[in-house]
This record gives C-alpha cells, structure tokens and sequence, in this order.
C-alpha cells in the first residue's frame, strides 16, 4: 500500500524459512521525507544484479528494488509480502526482513549460491554507510552469523594449505587477506607438526569402528565420540574429544597423566560432581574469544568472560582439596595456572574493568549496558534524560486528569516509530472523543486502541529520542573501548579454555566409565616395543549400552611372537565384526586416556589402526 509516509507494512510470512508456521514481519514507517530521502539514496547506488543490499533498522532489516522481489520469490515464497514505499513517481519497493531469516538468507547466499555479493548498511533517512561486505571468497565480515551456531563445532582447522609452484597467487591471496585483518597481528605462530606423536587412523578406520556420529545413527550412543561425549561446557569439550579421538596418543607418560586423572574422579565422586556443576555454568570460551578478537563482542559477551573469571576461583578451589595420590598432578596441571590467572595482575585487572564499566545491577534483568557513572559524559545525559522522563509522567497525569480517566484505562505507551503516545481502548474512545478532538492529535487505530497525542508529549518525547540517540552513541563508543581492552586479556582466556575443555573431557571419561552397564577398567600401558595386548571380559562400549542387548564379553589375546595376527571365523551374524571392532576401539579408547570396557586390559602402544569392515553388517 503507497502512502505520504511510505510502509513496510505488517504483513503475514505465510512461507517462512525453516517452518510452516505464520509470522508477522517487521514493519517499517517512515515519514514523506524519510522515505523521500532514503528512495533518493537508494536510486544513486551503483547498479549490480549479483549484489544484494540489506539495510540494518536496528531490530531487522530491509531490501529493496529487485533484492526485495528475490527475498520474496526465494525465502518467503510469496510476492504478497512486498510492500511499496513512497508515492508515484518516486516508489521502490521493499520487504522486511527479520533478524533470524537474514541469517537464513546470508547463509545460503554465500554458502550454497556462491554467486552473489552481500552488502549491509547502517544509518537513516539519506545517510547511509557500507558497513560489511562478503563474497563466498570473502566470508570474514560475516563469520559471527555464518559459523555462530555448532554447525563448525568439529570443523576447528582455521585452514590448510598446501603450497605448489602452480597456486602461488592464490596462496598470496590468502596471504594479503589475513595482513589486512589488523587484529591477527601476532596471533599466528609456525608451529612443527610431528606425525609420530599420535596414531595414524584414516578414514576407513575412523568409520568401520563407528568413532563419530553418522546419518544413520538412530542415537548418540552409536558412535564412539557419541557415548563418549559426557562434556559439560558448551562445545568446547566435545570439540576437544573429537579432536583427540583423531590424535590418539603414542607418549605412555602422557596418556598415564590422563588416566591418572580420570581415575582421580572416578575415585572421588564427590570431587567429580564439585567441577562438572561449576563447568555445567561455562559458555562456549572459544567462541567468545574469536568475537573479542574480531572485535565483534558486546556487553553480553564480555559479562560472559566476566563470569568466566567469577567462577575459576570455585573450580581451583575444588581441585585443591583434593590430596590424594594425584594430589601433584592436579596441581601442575591446572591449580597453579589457574592460581596465576586469577592473580590481581591478570583477570583480577578484567573484573576490576568489568566491575567499572558494567552496570552489573541490571544484568539480572536482561540488560547490559555501560554504568553511567563510569564516564561523565554518559551520566549527564542519562541525568537529563530522566529529567525528561519525569515530564513526560507529569504530561500524563494532567491527560488523565482532562480526559477524565484513570491510569488504567489511559496508557502511556512508548511504540518503535511513534515514540510516547496515550492509548486508550476503542470502547473508551466515544466518552472521551469531542475533547480528542479539540485537544490531541490521533496518530493510530488499531485493534489494540487508539494512540494519540499533544503537543507537549510530541516535543518531550522528541528530546527524549534524541538524548536517547546521544545516549547510545555515546554508550557505543564506551563499548568499543571495552572490547578493545577486553582484547588484551585474551591470551589468559585462550589458557583458561584450553584448561577447562581439557578437565571437561576427562571428567566425562571419569562419568562414562562409572555409569556403564558394568564399570569400565583402568587399562595397563606398556610401549610399543614391548608386552602384549591383553583384554579379558572386553565388551564393545556402544553396544553394551542398547536396549535389549545383554553383551557376552570376549577375551582376546595378542601375545607377541605367539598370536600377534589372528584370523577370526564363524557363521554369518555370529559376532565377528563386532568383536574385531571391539578390539580396535577399546585401543583407541585406552590411548586417549579413558578407561576401558574390560575386566582387565593390557595394552602395547600402537601407532595405527587399519580396518576396513565389509557390507553394511553393521549391528551398532
């Protein structure tokens, strides 16, 4: 519909993205200027078929022109939710668009189309400014919306490259393109990656012993990493375990250290609960990291640190009680960082500017913003703002006292495009009309009532509007000062997060092997040039744990020189891949640091595993 104002108007989304169900889009209004302005903004812009222009209205955003007729036609499947903004001869068409369908739109655009640009604007009226742009080449600007869900939880290899004499100017692409990110400045390192450090496991291994999830799985507990997976932490610690289900280790000393620790939980249930409910209460650090890096973090993000920091003195203090066999272990492995972290030259420094700079009262609420009393400029401000408010509540009380109601069937509403208005209900509206029409303005009908207003509310609520835009600009610039001195306490953070996926880990090995269907067993370690593998009563741990299933243990006994390599025979469905992927497992399991599914279990290291499983017979 064209009006004087123009409007996005409300509309239904009876297509939407990902569900069935009808949603109302955001609706936009602009006065005959504002849409006369930003119609004059948007006709200058250089024409580009391929390039998809999204303008950012605080809480949604909009497209027009022929982006909005591909918005409608691919994502809403509708050409009825276009609307027209403006009047003949000057009219452009547009489309709302909501926050969680942009991420929709930005993810197929440069995921799965790959042909198009992405363009994002920010500003008002005429003035508008390019803030980002991506390319499917380009993905930077965009990667808290592409990758901010755990679709890339087991993907973290920022990249590889394999460097040839015939790819040169791609690999000084890739070259330029990290220089010109300012913020990775002396954070990459050239680092040897030794081969013989871990067991070699290829793909085929990975998948004949089931170690990660697949499509067919009717449940987590099908796969390896799946039964393992007892994390607390959001996506950190399953990132880790998988990471080290794919680098199990060769080192005895090292994977004693870990089966030290496991079996300090399993030991003391008192002490795995203590850790697991604290870390059960930490975010996704790595995440949190990569966005104050970016600097892309907000408030909220950096509360989370906050609380972070807040919650490792419990952890350290959990730990150190403990005085037991691995009592030095636990203690040179995380007390003592966590004791230097926490130190008031570290993060005791972040939660001073934390504490400073937040208004952590009204956290609890739902809201995080800059205390007014950390910077001046943003206290008189708030102080006049106030000052406005309080007149406005005066400007109310007297509409109640001419119109003759009370404050429960007057309201002084404060709406996105009208700023404070009174309402009433359309029942009260007839009492009340001939004095409306004398005294106040109607702005709106609607089914909810009717919103009016004076002349006195229209030019408080128009200081109030603009103190509030001062108000957050300002904020905003506090902000990016906090980020950017949150930004220089990321190295301890990155620690932290590596300290705390690593406990997360081993206390779900401590958590798996006490919940079993019968307790799993600390395994005995030798190396590789010597003792043999011997597992009595071993049990596959997947199936183990199925409905119905009542395992039948099985001994196996690779006894060097006697029965290194074996042949297993028997009837068709009669066990036998199942038993040779036992055996592998429980290896693997063992080498990553993690009790074993047996009554008991020698184990040589070894540095691969090589198995390939015939038909799909497979019973997991």
């Amino acid at each position: 519909m064209a009006s004087a104002s123009g409007s996005l108007g409300e509309q239904e989304d009876p297509k939407d993205v990902g569900g069935g169900e009808e949603q109302k889009l955001p609706e936009l209004k602009l006065d005959a200027r504002q849409a006369q302005g930003f119609i004059s903004f948007f006709n200058k812009l250089p024409p580009g078929p391929e390039i998809v222009r999204f303008f950012d209205r605080r809480d949604y955003f909009t497209v027009h022109g022929d982006n909005a007729t591909l918005v409608a036609r691919t994502y809403y499947k509708t050409m009825t939710c276009l609307r027209q903004l403006g009047n003949p001869p000057d009219t452009l068409m547009g489309v709302s668009v909501s926050r969680s369908m942009f991420e929709t739109i930005i993810r197929d655009l440069l995921l799965q189309r790959t042909d198009h640009i992405v363009e994002v604007y920010e500003g008002s009226g005429s003035n508008w400014r390019l803030v980002k742009t991506g390319t499917p080449g380009n993905l930077r600007s965009f990667e808290d919306v592409l990758f901010s869900s755990n679709e890339m939880e087991d993907t973290p290899v920022l990249m590889a490259l394999y460097p040839t004499m015939e790819r040169d100017e791609i690999l000084l692409g890739v070259a330029f393109e990290m220089l010109s990110n300012d913020s990775a400045y002396g954070k990459y390192t050239l680092q040897q990656y030794k081969l013989d450090t871990y067991m070699r496991l290829d793909a085929a291994a990975l998948q004949a012993l089931n170690v990660f999830e697949s499509r067919m799985d009717l449940n987590k507990n099908f796969s390896v990493a799946g039964l393992m997976n007892r994390t607390c932490t959001a996506g950190m610690g399953k990132r880790l375990l998988n990471r080290w289900l794919k680098q199990p280790l060769l080192d005895i000393d090292e994977i004693n250290q870990r089966l030290d620790i496991v079996q300090t939980f399993v030991e003391r249930v008192d002490l795995r609960q203590d850790v697991q409910k604290q870390l059960k209460r930490i975010p996704d650090l790595e995440r949190l990291l990569r966005k104050v890096e970016r600097r892309k973090a907000t408030l909220f993000d950096i509360v989370k640190l906050f609380q972070v920091s807040m919650r490792l003195p419990f952890i350290k203090e959990a730990l150190a009680q403990y005085d037991g066999e691995s009592a030095s272990v636990l203690k040179e492995k995380y007390i003592n960082d966590m004791e230097e972290w926490t130190g008031p030259d570290h993060l005791g420094k972040f939660d001073g500017l934390v504490e400073a700079a937040i208004d952590l009262d009204h956290v609890n609420e739902g809201e995080y913003v800059i205390d007014p009393e950390y910077d001046p400029a943003l206290g008189e401000l708030r102080a006049e703002r106030n000052k406005v408010e309080e007149q406005i509540t005066k400007v109310y009380k007297q509409a109640i006292s001419d119109l003759d109601l009370t404050d429960k069937t007057l309201k002084l509403d404060k709406a996105a495009q009208l700023g404070h208005v009174f309402r009433i209900t359309k029942k009260e509206e007839p009492r009340v009309r001939k004095k409306l029409n004398m005294q106040y303005v109607t702005l709106e009908t609607r089914k909810d009532g009717i919103k009016f207003t004076n002349a006195n509310l229209r030019k408080l609520s128009e200081q109030f509007q603009k103190l509030t835009d001062e108000y957050e600009d300002r904020q905003r610039e506090l902000v990016e000062k906090v980020v950017e001195v949150a930004a220089t306490f990321l190295e301890i953070f990155e620690g932290v997060a590596n300290l705390l996926a690593e406990l997360d880990v081993l206390l779900g090995f401590a958590d798996l092997s006490v919940s079993a269907p019968t307790v799993y067993v600390r395994p005995s370690i030798t190396s590789s040039s010597e003792g043999d593998i011997i597992l009595e009563g071993s049990r596959h741990p997947c199936v183990e744990v199925q409905e119905d299933v009542s395992f039948i243990p099985n001994d196996c006994r690779l006894v060097r020189g006697k029965s290194w390599f074996q042949i297993i025979t028997g009837p068709n469905m009669g066990g036998k891949s199942t038993f040779i992927r036992q055996v592998g497992v429980v290896v693997l399991m063992a080498q990553v640091g993690c009790f074993v599914p047996c009554d008991r279990a020698e184990i040589s290291v070894r540095d691969s595993i090589f198995a390939r499983v015939g038909a799909g017979d497979c019973q997991v």
